[in-house]
């Protein structure tokens, strides 16, 4: 009986969404707000509670997405100190070079010198 009190008090924890690392990327790439931060050669730093906060997401949930993130090199040099994440993200090339990506630019291309 006393288990099934805890379990009640302790609610179930959501299940893991696999898109939400990937929408808070798009946020650190691509937001602007008094919380992110960028400078150097791609750094950026974040505000944790204060990006969570503005944006409604869990703290806890926004930690374990940049770790996510971090796992898989998406974001490089992650330290997450004192509330204060720092870390490496590197927009992608289309974005710096023209509106159209080179891959996309390349595939058209060869579609054209196809056999088929």
């Amino acid at each position: 009986m006393q288990d099934a009190i805890s379990e009640k008090r302790k609610g179930g924890q959501p299940k893991f969404s696999p898109m939400r690392p990937f929408k808070v990327l798009t946020l650190l790439l691509y937001a602007e707000n008094n919380y992110i931060e960028r400078f150097g050669t791609g750094y950026t730093r974040i505000r944790v509670f204060g990006f969570a906060t503005f944006y409604k997401m869990n703290k806890l949930r926004l930690r374990k997405d940049l770790e996510f993130l971090a796992a898989r090199g998406l974001i490089n040099n992650l330290t997450i100190l004192n509330g204060k994440a720092i870390f490496q993200v590197e927009k992608p090339l289309w974005n710096e070079k023209s509106h159209y990506s080179n891959a996309i630019q390349d595939l058209q291309t060869r579609k054209g010198h196809s056999p088929m």
